[in-house]
Formats: C-alpha cells, sequence, structure tokens
C-alpha cells in the first residue's frame, strides 16, 4: 500500500454527514483535494446525503438471551457511528491508475489512493497494491467508467454497494461522445455474467454499454475515468435514495419485458418467496426440508436464486411482499421488493451481521430474524444450525 496522503472525488459530500473515519482524516482530504484534486471533477451529484429510520428490531428478533443483548449493543452503534449515508457524484478522474478494486489518482508520476476505494471497510479485501507495477493503459477510443467496490465478487454487495449507483452509469452512458465502456472487475465467471447481465437489464435498451472485465492482479491506466462515488459502507448504512431507484429500475425492466407481445410466459412474480439454501453450501439448519414444508403451508413459493438469471431473480422479489429465507447474499435480492414488504432472516447466532437489518430499514421493510446455536462452534462461518420450531412459528405468523 502506498503511503502517500489520500485525496477525494470531492471532500465536500461529505459536509453534510456521511463521513465515518474522524475529523482528522477528512481535514486530510480537503487539504489534499485542495492542492492536488485539480483532475479529479464532480460532473453531477447524483444524491444529497440520507438519514433514515433504524429501529432496534428486538420485539421481532428470536434468539437466546445473551444473542438479543449482543445485537442490541452492535446495532445500537451502527446507528450512532454510522446516522447517514453520504452524497453521492459522478466524478471524472483525469489520469487514474485502476488496480484490484481501488483507485490511484496520478499526479507528477506519483500515485494518490482515492480515499472512495480506500476506506477502512475496503482495506481488508485489497489483495494486491504496488502501485509501481506495469500498467496497461486502456485506449482512448472508449469513454470508460469503473464499477467496482471491494465485495464486487458476492452478489449481495454487487447489487447494494455496485449496482446501486446505477443513476450516476445511466447519466454518464447518456452523455458519452464515445462509445461508453463499463469496467468491472472479474472474479467468478458464473457471477461475473450475472453481473454484466443485471447491469445491461437495469439500463435498458435504450442506453447501449460495453463491458469489460477487468484482472484484480494486474495495473490499468486510464487517460479520462468516470467513477461514482460509494452509496454505502459496510454493513451501515445504505442509501436509500439510490435503492429506492434500483428497487423501480428492476419493476420497470420486469413490466417492459412482460409487456412483449412474444413473450407467452413471463418468469413468476410470487407475492410469498421462501429463500431456500443448497445443503452442498453449508450454515444451513438441521431439518431444512421441515422448514421447506413449513413455509410452503404458509403458501410461500420456494425460490432458489442460485443459478438464476438476473432478471428471474428480479422477477421473482420485485413483486414479493413476504420473504423468509436464510441470511446470506441470495436475500439481499429483498431490496427489488416494495416498501412495506416483510423480511424474515434464518441464522446461526454466530451471523449477527447489521448488513441485513440495516437493508430492511433502507428500504422501508419490516425486519424480522430467527437465530439457533451453531453445531461446531469451531467453524462459526460455515456450520450448520439448529433452529427452535416454536420461535419458526411464531415468525411465519408475524410475516402474515
Amino acid at each position: 500500500m502506498t503511503a502517500q496522503p489520500f485525496i477525494s472525488c470531492d471532500p465536500a459530500i461529505y459536509a453534510a454527514g456521511g463521513f465515518f473515519e474522524g475529523g482528522a482524516r477528512l481535514d486530510d482530504l480537503r487539504g489534499r483535494h485542495a492542492s492536488d484534486g485539480g483532475g479529479i471533477r464532480t460532473e453531477t451529484v447524483l444524491y444529497g446525503p440520507a438519514a433514515y429510520e433504524r429501529r432496534l428490531p428486538l420485539d421481532t428478533v428470536l434468539a437466546d438471551d445473551p444473542v438479543l443483548a449482543t445485537i442490541e449493543r452492535w446495532y445500537a452503534g451502527a446507528i450512532q457511528t454510522n446516522p447517514s449515508a453520504p452524497a453521492a457524484v459522478l466524478a471524472c478522474i483525469e489520469d487514474a491508475l485502476v488496480l484490484d478494486r481501488a483507485v490511484h489518482v496520478v499526479r507528477d508520476g506519483v500515485p494518490y489512493p482515492l480515499y472512495e476505494t480506500h476506506r477502512r471497510c475496503d482495506l481488508g479485501s485489497l489483495t494486491w497494491t504496488d502501485a509501481g507495477a506495469p500498467a496497461e493503459h486502456l485506449p482512448d477510443t472508449r469513454d470508460y467508467l469503473l464499477l467496482t467496490s471491494s465485495g464486487t465478487f458476492n452478489w449481495g454487495h454487487w447489487l447494494v454497494d455496485d449496482l446501486a449507483r446505477l443513476k450516476g452509469i445511466r447519466a454518464w452512458a447518456q452523455a458519452c461522445r464515445r462509445v461508453p465502456c463499463v469496467l468491472l472487475h472479474g472474479f467468478v465467471p458464473q457471477i461475473d455474467r450475472v453481473r454484466v447481465a443485471s447491469l445491461k437489464e437495469l439500463l435498458g435498451p435504450s442506453v447501449r454499454v460495453e463491458t469489460r472485465l477487468l484482472h484484480p492482479n494486474r495495473a490499468y491506466r486510464v487517460r479520462e475515468l468516470r467513477y461514482v462515488s460509494p452509496v454505502s459502507f459496510h454493513p451501515t448504512p445504505k442509501h436509500p435514495g439510490a435503492l429506492a431507484d434500483l428497487a423501480e429500475a428492476a419493476r420497470d425492466t420486469v413490466a417492459r419485458r412482460a409487456s412483449r407481445w412474444w413473450c407467452r410466459r413471463s418468469p413468476a412474480r410470487p407475492t410469498k418467496v421462501f429463500v431456500t439454501r443448497r445443503p452442498e453450501r453449508g450454515r444451513v439448519p438441521v431439518g431444512l426440508d421441515d422448514i421447506r414444508a413449513l413455509a410452503l403451508r404458509h403458501g410461500f413459493t420456494v425460490v432458489d436464486p442460485d443459478g438464476a438469471s438476473a432478471f428471474e431473480q428480479m422477477a421473482a422479489f420485485s413483486g414479493a411482499t413476504q420473504v423468509a429465507g436464510f441470511m446470506g447474499a441470495a436475500m439481499t435480492n429483498t431490496v427489488f421488493c416494495p416498501p412495506g414488504a416483510r423480511i424474515l432472516h434464518l441464522a446461526p447466532d454466530s451471523f449477527l451481521d447489521p448488513f441485513y437489518w440495516d437493508l430492511a430499514a433502507a428500504r422501508g421493510h419490516g425486519y424480522a430474524a430467527v437465530y439457533g446455536p451453531v453445531l461446531d462452534p469451531a467453524k462459526p462461518a460455515g456450520s450448520d444450525y439448529r433452529l427452535d420450531p416454536a420461535r419458526l412459528e411464531r415468525a411465519f405468523g408475524w410475516l402474515a
């Protein structure tokens, strides 16, 4: 990691909140941007800073008392520490160096890290940071926008961290002088294909873009790079306006596809969805078949997003007002559910991530969770677990 000070897309975007790393760091960004930020300009302000109600959900979280106490402490800390999502801008960066999922701004041959890609929540995921490595220069025959984040290889983070910047991508693509090319980082081919498809589906037929997958262990130089500043900070908060725009685009996409006369069979849009999880992936509850049967008795349609197309996932969730499933990336598809939907997460008590609670709050969803003890405490992230049948019945009753 280069030791040079950070610069920022524009420190002014944090003037009204959304900066979570201390006043000294923000002062450093202001100073560096003032002296060296002439090559970074804001082209469009996409969203202002946004606060939203995030109530502690202890009345709808079913778990043992020690687990509830931990949840209360962690979630209250998230509300206090990260009270609002920052503004987001579309920026133009002259002479950019893309390295792993981060950007450096090159000034007089010196690479300065761009803060919005080197935040505290991003640094642990950057695996290759040699800013002095030889770089491929991308040709000036295209206009480029980088769409990436530290968790971009994960479907859930792709949705709320990357794809939620859709408004900025659309504004840039429609204004391009040359062929618009979105730069993404490639990791897992199967997920990469669905990510690219989801972007093109949501942009719609009127906005044409090319895409290129970058290798995370190679460096790339771009003479003029567009970048949409983050609309989220892991694990909280997430910009409610950006998520609402993403959900609206998904609904429009589903409606557009259904309106085509040759689409005799449109994907189902159930109102009650149970999101299953394959046993071979681990972190599933004992008695999975019994839990599926419980969901079916309550009128739920069982959905397995694993292997489904981007459009099929949008269609399955965009009309759902009740969703239950196993806490994990697939449940991030609830971002497409309309406000007022009720969301139930089933999880081991080793997985108390506030990410999903915050997602529900940002989308205006009701939130509930049932936690149970893991079978193998030595492997808390991958162990199967047990759920209390009485708690499950109570939770499904809440969904109705």
